[in-house]
């Protein structure tokens, strides 16, 4: 039988149980849709299955409702009933879509306003889009990613070749060891005879001399 998970092929959708064959699936805009992955692994062996969902239009589908929708293809559960002398309350027009940007939580009736991720809209980000009017996650920067450079940038994504280092010996043995250094230089100097590695050659340093004399190398 295997083992099996699901995976998406796009940003944004989260799989509530990835094990579960029968999971949830939540973060798929209406009228979209999006492609999953099933991938069974039996040992060393594997297969995948793509399946597409289609997130159908959601709305409300009570015709007696106040904000009935005659173009919704699935019932949103918003529906919003006459009260007692068949009369509608103030309704609040806005955006109703949860994963827009200008997401209005207190808005009952869909103006038509949403704004849907549509790319980067950071002025600094390396794939800026000017056209895009809501951030889909999809920025990039740039700058120096190594953890060990002076001028590392935690918020960049990718490696430009700026990254800058400290030269110097990183050798703490060596005479002129550089606590500071980051990036080895071949500088390191060493104090021949100096057994114990205390800095000095001294009497102290007789019984490591004597301990390898006659030692072959190899």
């Amino acid at each position: 039988m295997g083992i099996g998970e699901w995976s998406s092929l796009n940003q944004g959708v989260l799989i509530v149980n990835p094990l579960n064959p029968y999971s949830e699936v939540s973060g798929i805009a209406p009228g979209e849709t999006a492609e999953l992955i099933w991938t069974t692994t039996n040992g060393t062996c594997s297969s995948t299955d793509i399946v597409e969902l289609y997130s159908l239009e959601g709305g409300c589908m009570n015709p007696s409702a106040c904000n009935y929708d005659q173009e919704a293809l699935c019932d949103n559960g918003n529906c919003i009933l006459p009260d007692g002398n068949g009369d509608c309350p103030n309704q609040i027009e806005g955006c109703v879509n949860p994963l827009a940007c200008n997401y209005d939580i207190n808005a009952l009736v869909d103006n038509g306003s949403c704004l849907l991720p549509d790319g980067c809209v950071d002025l600094i980000a390396v794939n800026y889009d000017p056209i895009a009017l809501c951030d889909n996650g999809t920025c990039l920067y740039q700058g120096c990613t190594d953890i060990i450079a002076e001028n590392y940038n935690p918020e960049a994504t990718f490696n430009d070749g700026s990254c800058q280092y400290v030269l110097g010996c990183t050798y703490v043995n060596s005479v002129n060891y550089n606590p500071n250094a980051t990036l080895e230089d071949n500088s390191c100097n060493f104090c021949m005879g100096d057994f114990n590695e205390d800095g000095s050659v001294n009497v102290s340093d007789l019984g490591g001399f004597l301990g390898a004399f006659g030692n072959v190398c190899q």
